[in-house]
């Protein structure tokens, strides 16, 4: 009687063996976006809006309308916003009562725009 072979799809498994060592590190992916600082709490009545052109946040504790200089025309402490991108700055301020947004900007050294209360919501 002649034999054959018959494939079951099974393979032979010798006992496991020991881990191997660490690999080599992969390439670095590029960096992500640098977060935004907090560059402080504003309190001073004599803050003058023109004046806050460092990238960051400001706690502003004081009502931009008639406490500090230069300011949007909002009552309510709030949020500002400073984004540096090359030759423009732009702020924008975030008033926390009434969720009021104002923003300007300067581009090139020149004077600022006025203030444009903007809304993102119908």
């Amino acid at each position: 009687m002649a034999t054959q072979d018959i494939d079951l799809g099974v393979l032979a498994r010798g006992p496991k063996g020991d881990k191997g060592d660490k690999g080599d590190a992969g390439p670095q992916g590029p960096p992500g976006p640098a977060a935004t600082a907090f560059q402080g709490t504003i309190t001073s009545t004599s803050t003058d809006f023109n004046n806050l052109v460092t990238e960051g946040h400001y706690d502003i504790q004081i009502s931009p309308s008639y406490q500090g200089e230069n300011g949007p025309n909002e009552g309510n402490w709030g949020l500002l916003d400073v984004k540096v991108a090359g030759r423009m700055i732009v702020q924008t301020y975030y008033g926390d009562a009434n969720a009021n947004v104002y923003v300007r900007n300067r581009r090139d050294g020149s004077t600022w725009t006025a203030w444009r209360e903007i809304t993102f919501w119908s």
